[in-house]
């Protein structure tokens, strides 16, 4: 009984002694104290007459190397399951890209803890994007605080040019608002990769300017919304856009992986037609794109005749 107690006092004291003067160890130490308790807990067992008992039986009837590889099997799972808890729990994010690449305007405001919180944040909703086939990039704008009244959106972004000439706003009074800091990234990313061909692709001579920017910018709003509620998977702003609120009902009624797809690659779709034919009107122009991704995405298009119902009971009328 003391033996025991002395033992987990002991690892305690060496985990706190880790924490103080050598935490990047850390979470090794919590693997191997982990591992430690649940050999001694085992073996504390093993000394209990019934158990003993329970494992010569076992022994006996399946034999001494089955009973052997049964418990190497045992231990490799119990190593397997702690080290996937850790990793998930334990293990910090991995902001990308580094922090120290991560440019933040001076304030008085961005703490060193502040500027982790929002990159880690950011990093979780970059990674979201990702799984749903957007290519957020190796780079971050420049991060500014503004005032709490400042009219101006969340963000400033030129088209072409380098991204540090771009810039992400945050409110001062929502440096901690997790939600705020991703939609604020979402404006600026959507708005980013549905505005950028509108003015590269005229440059290059593909198009004339003009006919590239018609629907762009406004779907853009549709799909920053989109997915920054999906990401936090609640409407965390009060809009009632009817193309996004299409979407959302969607979500409701085919899940969220599914829906997540749909909506991708309805964004793709206004990306890939930047100069295409705008002659049709909003409504029909976004069904078109909407249709375009249901076939990427579903076999047979199956749900197609439920989405023009839905989009239909919100106003988008397709021809």
């Amino acid at each position: 009984m003391y033996s025991w107690l002395l033992k987990f006092v002991a690892a305690f004291l060496l985990g706190v002694a880790v924490n103080l003067y050598y935490p990047q160890y850390m979470t090794w130490m919590c693997l191997a104290g982990a591992l430690f308790l649940t050999a001694e807990g085992l073996r504390q067992i093993l000394k209990i007459e019934w158990a003993r008992k329970v494992l010569s039986e076992i022994k006996s009837e399946i034999g001494m190397a089955a009973l052997a590889s049964a418990g190497t099997l045992l231990a490799a799972a119990i190593v397997a399951l702690y080290v996937w808890i850790i990793w998930s729990a334990l293990l910090p994010l991995r902001i990308e890209p580094p922090l120290e690449q991560w440019a933040f305007k001076e304030s008085h405001l961005f703490t060193q803890e502040r500027k982790v919180y929002i990159a880690t944040e950011i990093t979780k909703f970059r990674q979201y994007l990702g799984t749903v086939g957007f290519d957020t990039g190796n780079e971050m704008p420049p991060i500014e605080v503004i005032s709490a009244e400042n009219p101006t959106g969340s963000y400033a972004a030129t088209f072409g040019g380098p991204v540090y000439y771009d810039s992400l706003k945050l409110k001062a009074n929502q440096l901690d608002n997790a939600v705020a800091i991703t939609s604020a990234y979402s404006s600026y990313y959507f708005i980013k990769i549905l505005m950028e061909p509108v003015f590269r692709l005229p440059d290059q001579g593909v198009c004339t300017w003009g006919g590239g920017s018609k629907h762009n910018q406004f779907s853009a709003f549709t799909f920053e919304l989109y997915f920054n509620w999906s990401f936090w998977g609640k409407r965390t702003e009060d809009a009632n856009l009817p193309s996004v609120l299409a979407f959302w009902e969607m979500r409701g009624r085919f899940g969220k992986e599914s829906t997540d797809r749909l909506v991708a690659f309805t964004a793709k779709a206004f990306i890939d037609n930047t100069c295409g034919d705008k002659s049709a009107d909003w409504e029909q122009y976004f069904y078109e794109r909407v249709r375009i991704a249901d076939q990427i995405v579903d076999s047979e298009s199956s749900k197609l005749p439920a989405i023009k119902e839905i989009l239909g009971r919100f106003g988008i009328q397709p021809k």
